[in-house]
């Protein structure tokens, strides 16, 4: 495995629609967080690496063993195939961090999100905007 050492690095690369599918594949994978992900996948040479990986090898991106068993057992890729098919159908798009157009501004947060369900024009998201953040449990 070749650890790439920055953005540049993986936007030379191509971004197959089998990268796509990890990326997502992994966001759905239970005990896995942004952190999590983004620093497995700087130690890939591609995302799509990720499915031919064995249990050990995953053990040792610091994957939580229920969570490497379950990209082990296919079970991870089987979901970002349906959600992948899911979004589609209903006419969105599955925008990952690898993907060329993910928001410049979000790469700079701690924890930026894996993957992004965008529907609409995808463009927009590189321009100013604003955000509402609040809790998903107000108090009253």
């Amino acid at each position: 495995m070749t650890v790439l050492d920055s953005d540049a690095a993986r936007k030379s690369q191509p971004h197959t629609a089998e990268d796509r599918l990890a990326w997502l594949a992994l966001a759905l994978t239970p005990g896995l967080g942004p952190k999590r992900i983004l620093d497995a996948m700087k130690v890939l040479e591609a995302p799509g690496q990720v499915f031919a990986l064995s249990l050990t090898a995953l053990e040792a991106l610091r994957f939580p063993a229920s969570a490497a068993q379950f990209i082990f057992d296919g079970k991870a890729r089987k979901a970002a195939e349906e959600e992948g098919a899911a979004v589609t159908a209903q006419g969105g798009t599955v925008l990952s961090y690898g993907c060329p157009d993910y928001p410049q501004r979000l790469r700079e947060i701690y924890d930026p999100p894996p993957v992004l369900w965008v529907r609409g024009d995808v463009s927009l998201l590189s321009r100013p905007s604003i955000a509402v953040v609040g809790t998903r449990h107000p108090s009253p």
